[in-house]
């Protein structure tokens, strides 16, 4: 399982920037003057992580976006935010568009991007006129997993890594399509046959890169959690896709619950 400070300190490539950012939160939380038992603990750096982590899994979106209009809005006069929506209305969905003129700018700003990281945030996707902000912990959906779906899932990928995921399971990495922080991407619904569900080949076309799949063929892995004991590995919805069993982990899957599953009723152009 992976580490939260290994993945803290891979994140965050100021270290300087985020205690400055974490002594700032805390003079403001309490108006300048801070307790005497927190001025020893503010050069503490396990105490800087748990507060990290704390912001990691908050999301709080407005926070985050006034914290940015207050320390580059004078540097990059024309930001503003609109809400990122999808059709997930089971989830609570904490993403948001940032507009501007700057957006090249704002992209390679070093402090701006410390900044989205302290509260949980970073950029998936980048135009010309926008960036797309989303939580690093969406809504945690382990229960949707584990109980609704009974610890199935499904990963679709091309044949060209058929070989490693059956030696060494799901390994994470980095998605090729958008920036991400290194996560595992799967399709979690249950006992369904993937023949019967609406739109499963429309999902696919979006998920394996498609001169892969044409080059390769498509592969998919049944993941069965049945097979590993205790059920610690935590999911998590992927706020940018459309479908509800649409969920990633940080954590890597064992070989042992992972089988591939014959795909001739399927049929994916």
């Amino acid at each position: 399982m992976q580490r939260i400070k290994e993945y803290i300190y891979r994140q965050f490539s100021d270290f300087d920037i985020i205690r400055r950012l974490y002594i700032e939160d805390i003079k403001e939380y309490f108006n300048n003057d801070i307790p005497e038992y927190l001025i020893e603990k503010l050069n503490s750096e396990d105490y800087i992580y748990d507060y990290i982590l704390e912001n990691l899994k908050s999301h709080n979106t407005k926070q985050l976006q006034n914290k940015i209009l207050d320390k580059f809005l004078d540097k990059y006069n024309d930001i503003e935010f609109q809400t990122l929506t999808n059709k997930k209305e089971e989830y609570d969905v904490k993403g948001f568009l940032l507009l501007s003129n700057y957006i090249d700018k704002l992209y390679n700003d070093k402090e701006f991007n410390n900044l989205i990281k302290f509260y949980g945030y970073y950029i998936t996707d980048k135009t010309k006129n926008n960036l797309v902000i989303v939580p690093t912990y969406p809504e945690n959906v382990s229960d949707f997993v584990y109980n609704d779906n009974k610890g199935i899932l499904y990963h679709f990928t091309s044949g060209k890594y058929v070989n490693e995921i059956l030696n060494k399971g799901l390994r994470i990495k980095k998605a090729k399509y958008r920036e991400y922080p290194e996560r595992i991407y799967l399709y979690s619904c249950g006992y369904k046959k993937l023949e019967d569900i609406q739109n499963i080949y429309k999902f696919i076309n979006k998920v394996v890169n498609s001169f892969n799949r044409k080059r390769y063929g498509l592969s998919i892995f049944k993941i069965d959690l049945n097979k590993i004991k205790g059920n610690n590995i935590e999911f998590y919805t992927d706020d940018i896709m459309d479908e509800k069993e649409a969920v990633f982990t940080y954590n890597n899957i064992p070989k042992d619950c992972i089988t591939k599953i014959n795909i001739d009723n399927l049929s994916v152009s």
